[in-house]
């Protein structure tokens, strides 16, 4: 996934839940863009997800247009995902 592809997605993604160890995000993707099979930038968005060190799964659903994220504690503490978390938009910077 290029860097210029990333950036057109962060914004299309919001923290929908954060647990320690869990966390849901939301992507605002249009029925449109499902029906027409046009998920690349996300399906490239999970690979780069499960390449990174700490995370243990990443169940992508379309359906629910949202993606949960199961990592280990001890190598990505909770406090790093709550900075990525701004809560008065409740979206990734």
């Amino acid at each position: 996934m290029s860097f210029e592809a990333l950036k057109k997605l962060l914004p299309r993604i919001s923290v929908a839940h954060h647990i320690p160890e869990r966390i849901r995000l939301k992507i605002d993707i249009s029925l449109d863009e499902i029906r027409k099979s046009d998920l690349q930038p996300v399906k490239d968005f999970q690979a780069v997800l499960d390449r990174l060190p700490g995370i243990r799964e990443v169940k992508l659903n379309m359906l629910a247009k949202s993606s949960t994220i199961r990592y280990d504690k001890n190598v990505i503490p909770f406090e790093l995902g709550m900075i990525f978390w701004r809560k008065e938009t409740r979206r990734l910077p």
